[in-house]
């Protein structure tokens, strides 16, 4: 059934090849200000998981880093007391 729905796709894009032009996918026969948006928000979406991911890295460092500094003032204060 798959393979018939493929076929009938395929025949139809064949068919009708302005139909498959105007596609929300195809860059072609565009104003240059939609194909800037669709490249912007590709690139948006594609960035936002990597700044997302960094941006949790850099909260557990610089957690870590107040965790340990505040350790050491009190192993340097029950040194002294």
């Amino acid at each position: 059934m798959k393979v018939l729905l493929s076929a009938a796709l395929v025949a139809l894009a064949l068919a009708l090849p302005r139909a498959v032009e105007a596609c929300a996918v195809c860059m072609s026969g565009r104003a240059d200000d939609t194909q800037r948006a669709f490249l912007l928000g590709t690139l948006l979406l594609s960035a936002l998981p990597f700044a997302l991911i960094g941006g949790l890295v850099l909260w557990i460092h610089r957690r870590a880093r107040e965790l340990a500094a505040r350790e050491a003032l009190r192993a340097g204060e029950a040194a002294r007391g």
